[in-house]
């Protein structure tokens, strides 16, 4: 493989745990003559080395031109969340960012959430599945009115809980095109199911809300029905297990049989609340 084949390349895809030494030169130079051009790149369970050349890259020019990084099933602590974040720093026209599945923690999150004030185009946030918990969410909260245009904002499986919720409530209230919002598996608890409820009705263009495998129990299952029933724009929601049971169940089917969008489209999941 020649870096002079990359030159006019739109999307990039490094999808290997093992590279030969050439091949991460070739891709290093290949970066940064793809610096004229606007480029996708994926790079899934790559070595560390490879985010060396990607800072490399950026060096050259590239980082502004870079329109998508899927980034996935790496690892980022620490160290190598400082240098993405320095990345980061520099895709002023990304508009999708993927770190699903990085190991990030608390640590990592520090780095990249300080960066993504400088991805003021992003559209797409994906840190699913990387235990950020309750610290980062709060920095998230910081960072988040930057991305003024912000539809889809994916943080299933992070351990935010419900002080992570509270905090992120007001932020996502400032990101007003939020359209898609994946909250499941984060034990968000009844404190969290209340701070969503309280800011629901300012979220006029969210269509999605997940909020599946979060212990809200029958009294979170109370408050965000209070919120639920002036929700008309909202078409799909999921509160599957969540131990709500059937009183909490009826609390939510009622408030949501006064929401024609959810019931039209028949994309409400209450299954397995018990």
């Amino acid at each position: 493989m020649h870096a002079e084949l990359l030159e006019h390349l739109e999307e990039v895809h490094v999808v290997s745990s093992e590279l030969p030494r050439c091949q991460k030169d070739c891709i290093s130079e290949g970066l940064v003559r793809l610096r004229n051009n606007p480029v996708s790149l994926t790079a899934h369970v790559c070595p560390k080395v490879l985010l060396d050349e990607m800072m490399g890259a950026a060096a050259g020019g590239f980082g502004p031109k870079l329109l998508r990084l899927n980034y996935t099933a790496n690892s980022l602590q620490s160290e190598a969340a400082a240098k993405l974040g320095r990345l980061l720093d520099q895709c002023s026209s990304l508009t999708h960012l993927d770190l699903r599945s990085n190991q990030m923690g608390v640590t990592g999150s520090v780095h990249i959430m300080s960066a993504l004030g400088a991805c003021r185009a992003l559209t797409l946030l994906d840190l699913s599945s990387n235990s950020i918990r309750r610290e980062g969410a709060t920095l998230l909260a910081a960072a988040l009115p930057a991305c003024q245009g912000l539809t889809h904002l994916n943080l299933r499986e992070n351990g935010i809980g419900g002080e992570g919720m509270t905090a992120l409530g007001p932020a996502l209230v400032a990101s007003s095109k939020l359209s898609s919002l994946i909250l499941s598996a984060n034990q968000v608890g009844m404190d969290g199911a209340g701070a969503m409820a309280s800011v629901l009705l300012q979220l006029s263009s969210l269509s999605q809300l997940k909020l599946d495998e979060n212990a809200i129990g029958p009294e979170g299952a109370e408050q965000l029905g209070a919120a639920l029933g002036e929700c008309s724009w909202l078409r799909h929601l999921d509160v599957a297990r969540n131990g709500i049971g059937a009183e909490g169940a009826w609390m939510l089917a009622r408030s949501i049989g006064s929401c024609s969008a959810l019931t039209g489209a028949a994309s409400c999941l209450l299954a397995c609340c018990c």
